[in-house]
């Protein structure tokens, strides 16, 4: 049994059994001890199984239905929480320039709480916002899950799951997203992806998990998994922004078809740091590198562990040091540090 607490009201406790109507936040939420919120000036609950977008949204006994609905009442840009229950959610939710410091959190974690475009036709997310990548690199998808394009913001443990041809998430400033305003506008710096899982079956071609496309400065996917992905992580300049040290960190790859990390062949991100992750070939699935970094800035890769034939390809300028890569066929790992 996990338990949930927070301080400034009432505490609730989670047993599993998909029942929420104690769980509520005013202020800082706590998980096994640990914050994982600031001081939030609105609280919305989210149940994709039984809510109705009519009702407030202000507890688990007059949830609304879909998280986009939630996303629309965000007012101020001095914190947000979302919570969502457990079920399939099948939108393509925008959170854009004005939504910054939003939290959206599943109570039930990823195996409970499933993300899925919708298709187009029914539903709150009726509308496809598909992903067209103006790089050769990247293949386009019918749809994404997510958009990301404010400040501040945290996604924490949803599966989105990309078969079909589907992008999970894209992080950025609206690049190659369907109707949405891109360009400066937009601005994704700070955000989190946090324990969160992607999987899109290597149904599509080179079709992202997560996509970092002119994402600003300083965004953080960690603790996450990407599994069976064409492209785990795909990182591009966008029409407005570039991609300023964005962190991918301790997150798990597996049986990824194409790439792990890629990096695109430009010449204006800066500082892409590629640290602490897993990456093993999958049955049947080998990737052509677990990491990709492309482009004339510097970027940095370290404290890696390579369960895969094709470890890294790098830039002459990228720096790599302490990673690991295991032997085919020996029961001990090579440690290699290169230096450019």
């Amino acid at each position: 049994m996990a338990r949930m607490s927070r301080i400034g009201g009432r505490c609730g406790i989670h047993s599993g059994s998909g029942h929420f109507k104690n769980f509520e936040v005013d202020n800082v939420l706590l998980v096994g001890g640990t914050s994982v919120g600031p001081l939030f000036r609105a609280v919305f609950y989210v149940d994709p199984t039984s809510g109705n977008d009519q009702n407030d949204g202000l507890s688990w006994d007059f949830p609304l239905k879909s998280i986009q609905a939630a996303v629309n009442k965000v007012v101020d840009r001095l914190g947000t929480l979302i919570l969502v229950g457990p079920g399939k959610i099948q939108e393509n939710v925008l959170l854009e320039k004005n939504h910054d410091a939003v939290y959206i959190k599943s109570v039930a974690g990823p195996w409970e709480t499933q993300w899925r475009p919708s298709d187009g036709l029914s539903g709150p997310g009726a509308a496809v916002h598909a992903f067209t990548d103006t790089n050769t690199e990247a293949g386009s998808a019918t749809g994404i899950g997510l958009f990301v394009g404010a400040r501040g913001c945290t996604i924490d443990g949803f599966c989105f799951d990309g078969g079909g041809g589907y992008v999970g998430m894209v992080v950025g400033d609206g690049s190659g997203v369907g109707d949405v305003t891109q360009g400066t506008s937009q601005n994704a710096a700070s955000c989190r992806i946090i324990n969160c899982l992607f999987n899109n079956g290597n149904e599509g071609t080179a079709i992202p998990g997560l996509v970092l496309k002119g994402c600003s400065s300083n965004v953080i996917v960690e603790n996450n998994s990407f599994e069976k992905c064409d492209y785990g992580v795909y990182i591009a300049s966008g029409s407005g922004k570039t991609n300023i040290s964005p962190i991918i960190r301790n997150n798990h790859f597996y049986g990824c078809s194409t790439y792990g990390v890629y990096k695109a062949n430009e010449n204006t991100d800066i500082n892409v740091q590629v640290i602490g992750n897993t990456f093993l070939d999958g049955s049947g699935a080998t990737m052509t590198f677990a990491v990709k970094l492309q482009g004339t800035g510097q970027h940095f890769m370290a404290g890696n562990r390579f369960g895969c034939t094709n470890s890294e390809s790098l830039s002459a300028t990228d720096f790599a040091s302490g990673n690991f890569l295991s032997v085919t066929g020996k029961t001990t790992n090579a440690t290699y540090v290169s230096e450019a």
